[in-house]
């Protein structure tokens, strides 16, 4: 991968941002068989320099303010997904929410607005690191200082949420962001996208065939298509990530969502310490407590959970 310079096409690596000629700003160098229209163009202010990834609702790009050069990143829905309105709905609440929070582990959004094309686009602070999800799945359970560290500041983050009301309601370890700062790990908690819409529209669907809420981790009363939930229904969400980062397993498995969904509402998952050697016992009895059925038996902060865990570990 390389950038150039739009103005006199000098080729650089791709980590060199800016011209060593001028000081423009280097955009990505495309590939001639999978070229992006928008790199190149400016969005909410912003230039677009370089694609970053791509997911099921849209692409990030990394952009650059063309007189400062701050650099953010910029969300951009895909053509189909902007043509679903609960989507675009989700999209519009993503960045609602965020903008009037102030909290070190929430992400930090900035501008919210249509592309000209048909889509929409929100700017947010750009993060370097990697989300829980990824380093779950490539390294399966991770250590006892870790899952402290991000229990806690994920924690703090969803009681500094609660504490306005608002509820995630789509916890899961993708949509807690690893950042790679100076003491250690940092959270940036992502995705308020799902905040009162399912109490507002009811569990409907969207166009991709999946309810709102990541199945593995939904709350009963979320898997029972109840209206009722609170601040508990993310409480169970953190109770089934700390199991599955204790464990390197996920607590309610399934080959289908409706197996999923039906050994949430019924199932218990085993025990952490006996899944995993090495855990203190005590552990088991604060995910258990976190995962129970009914949600009166389940902590009534994050904070607790997390105090609970502490003591768990001694």
């Amino acid at each position: 991968m390389s950038r150039r310079c739009p103005h006199c096409h000098e080729v650089y690596e791709d980590a060199v941002f800016f011209c060593g000629q001028d000081g423009i700003i280097t955009i990505q160098v495309q590939d001639p068989s999978d070229t992006d229209q928008r790199l190149g163009t400016t969005l909410g202010g912003y230039m677009v320099v370089a694609r970053v990834a791509d997911g099921a609702m849209g692409r990030v790009y990394e952009g650059r303010h063309p007189e400062t050069k701050a650099r953010v990143a910029i969300k951009v829905l895909h053509p189909d997904v902007a043509k679903d309105h609960v989507a675009v709905e989700r999209f519009k609440r993503e960045y609602q929410t965020a903008n009037e929070f102030d909290n070190p582990y929430i992400v930090k959004v900035l501008e919210f607005g249509e592309t000209g094309d048909g889509s929409w686009f929100l700017t947010m602070e750009y993060l370097l690191g990697e989300e829980l999800g990824e380093l779950l799945r490539r390294e399966g359970a991770i250590g006892r200082e870790r899952v402290v560290r991000v229990l806690t500041q994920t924690a703090i983050a969803l009681d500094y949420a609660h504490s306005f009301g608002v509820i995630h309601r789509d916890l899961k370890p993708d949509n807690i962001f690893l950042c790679d700062g100076d003491d250690g790990v940092e959270v940036r908690l992502l995705d308020f996208g799902s905040v009162k819409l399912q109490m507002e529209m009811g569990p409907k669907l969207t166009a991709f065939g999946t309810t709102l809420g990541s199945p593995y981790y939904m709350s009963p009363e979320q898997a029972m298509g109840k209206l009722d939930v609170d601040q508990r229904t993310d409480i169970f969400a953190v109770a089934a990530i700390l199991f599955e980062m204790c464990t390197g397993r996920i607590a309610f498995e399934g080959s289908s969502v409706a197996e999923i969904l039906m050994k949430i509402v019924n199932g218990t998952p085993p025990l952490a310490s006996e899944t995993r050697r090495g855990l203190p016992p005590g552990l088991d009895d604060v995910i258990q407590r976190g995962l129970a059925k009914d949600k009166t038996n389940r902590y009534e902060s994050c904070a607790g959970l997390a105090a609970a865990t502490l003591a768990a570990y001694g």
